[in-house]
């Protein structure tokens, strides 16, 4: 029964995959292309044209670039959740009413497709990282610790964002203001340092903070790691997820009536 239920999770994460880039024969090449062309604008504008540096620490003529990018993508990626989550369960109606497709099921699919092109991206970077900066000394563990807790993290928003969505049609205006709203209160575009010390703790309670700090830090000197928020933010997800579920299953009830 596993068995079955992990294929049929691996099958439909394949679909909503190959849905992302419809008609095209060369999807994996439009999946690496963009975040490929994205990074060498961020080096030419920032790193020649403006000659930006993220710290003293961090002074290599690319580096801006390159520490701006490392924090776009687990940006977009949660922004991403958020949004294929609010419309997933309309978007499978048809399957969870007609077919008994189990929303649970939906969500991980949706979530583990989500984080299959956050690593496309990832390895765009890390490829144009050894290349520009070379191979410096990195902090492996931490960087896959954090990748795990960004994992569980993605499920996490995935649910909350299909369910509040659903069951809150007016919410969807929201939609349009939540990215610009997420990517200033977290420090995708600017380092932490910047931020006055009186405001400093006030971004720590936003979840995105401690991913971004940790996986930066594990590329960058210069930035400060917290491996004990990581912990932290690990726990909380793991017992978010188990309570959730069991929350969740007073909302599916009345799905089919919803969708």
């Amino acid at each position: 029964m596993k068995k079955q239920v992990l294929l049929s999770t691996y099958s439909l994460t394949q679909e909503i995959i190959a849905s992302r880039y419809p008609q095209s024969r060369v999807s994996l090449f439009w999946a690496v292309f963009q975040p490929f062309m994205m990074l060498c604008l961020y080096s030419f504008i920032f790193g020649i044209v403006f000659n930006v540096r993220w710290s003293t620490e961090i002074d290599n003529i690319y580096s801006f670039a390159l520490v701006l990018f490392l924090g776009l993508i687990f940006h977009n990626c949660l922004v991403e959740n958020i949004m294929s989550g609010a419309t997933l369960f309309s978007k499978y109606g048809n399957g969870i009413k007609k077919m008994n497709l189990s929303p649970h099921m939906l969500v991980i699919a949706q979530a583990n497709a989500n984080f299959a092109f956050l690593l496309l991206n990832f390895a765009v970077f890390f490829v144009c990282f050894l290349f520009l900066i070379g191979p410096v000394l990195l902090d492996i563990p931490m960087a896959l610790a954090t990748f795990g807790v960004f994992y569980f993290f993605n499920i996490l928003v995935v649910y909350l964002s299909s369910i509040f969505f659903t069951f809150s049609k007016a919410a969807q205006n929201l939609l349009n203001i939540i990215p610009l709203v997420l990517i200033f209160i977290s420090p995708v575009l600017y380092p932490i340092s910047a931020v006055p010390e009186q405001f400093r703790g006030y971004l720590y309670w936003n979840p995105m903070t401690l991913i971004i700090q940790n996986i930066r830090s594990s590329f960058f000197v210069g930035v400060d790691a917290n491996p004990f928020g990581l912990l932290m933010l690990a726990g909380f997800c793991c017992l978010s997820f188990l309570s959730f579920r069991s929350i969740s299953r007073f909302f599916l009830r009345y799905l089919p009536d919803v969708i």
